[in-house]
Parts: C-alpha cells; structure tokens; sequence
C-alpha cells in the first residue's frame, strides 16, 4: 500500500490507525537523506490472510 500526504502530526500515530484496517508487516516513511526531512509519503506492508 502507498500513503501520500502524511503530515508529520500523524506520522506517529499511523501504526496504531492502521491496526484498525488489519495486521501489516512493516511501516516506511520516506525520508530526504540530504536534510533529513520527511517526504510526505511512505510504504506500508500488510499482511494477506487468505
């Protein structure tokens, strides 16, 4: 899944509103190594029950 549009407020907050939609493997928030700045968007892996 592909978030965009994260504010830094909720950054913090995203893995325990996204327990709500299921299990996920990992949470990654892209970030500029140049000035270590958030980008506003990140990958989140959720987990598949078949």
């Amino acid at each position: 899944m592909h978030l965009k549009s994260i504010a830094d407020r909720y950054a913090s907050e995203l893995k325990k509103i996204l327990t709500q939609f299921g299990e996920f493997e990992s949470v990654k928030l892209m970030t500029d190594k140049a000035i270590g700045k958030r980008k506003g968007f990140g990958i989140i892996d959720m987990e598949i029950n078949h």
